[in-house]
């Protein structure tokens, strides 16, 4: 079970997260994973994306890019240390590029709908998961 970093956020109990706004959580499949058996997790059980969202009210959504890691999202090429560091600590799932467009587009979906009013990209996600350019083992929402 991991530890929360100051200031603990989570309470851990279901729907104890309240924000004024709709709430989106994607999560990794690999997070939960160590790299090796010299580090932990980047995303350890307890506080990883799966408790965020078990604490989200609704409205919100929980995607997991199944084959992904927690650095995954970042660019491909990450020069110095903080590039090592990502490579070196945490699980990853190899290319970069198709972890970034999906959280792009879900990005991009989840604010049409919620800012223009507009869920037919959201609704696809959720619908036929087959849209994402990632599997996605998770796929759940809370409606109002």
């Amino acid at each position: 079970m991991g530890n929360q970093t100051p200031p603990p956020i989570l309470a851990y109990k279901p729907n104890a997260l309240r924000v004024p706004a709709p709430v989106m959580v994607i999560g990794t499949g690999l997070g939960e994973l160590p790299r090796n058996a010299l580090f932990p997790p980047c995303a350890p059980l307890g506080v990883s994306h799966a408790e965020f969202y078990d604490e989200c009210a609704a409205p919100a959504c929980h995607l997991v890019a199944r084959d992904y890691g927690h650095t995954d999202m970042m660019d491909d090429v990450t020069t110095g240390a903080k590039g090592l560091a990502t490579r070196a600590l945490c699980k990853s799932g190899g290319a970069r590029a198709p972890m970034r467009r999906f959280v792009a587009g879900a990005m991009v979906a989840f604010l049409k709908k919620w800012v223009q009013g507009k869920p037919e990209w959201l609704d696809a996600i959720r619908e036929q998961t087959v849209v994402a350019p990632v599997v996605l083992s998770v796929v759940e929402f809370r409606d109002e």
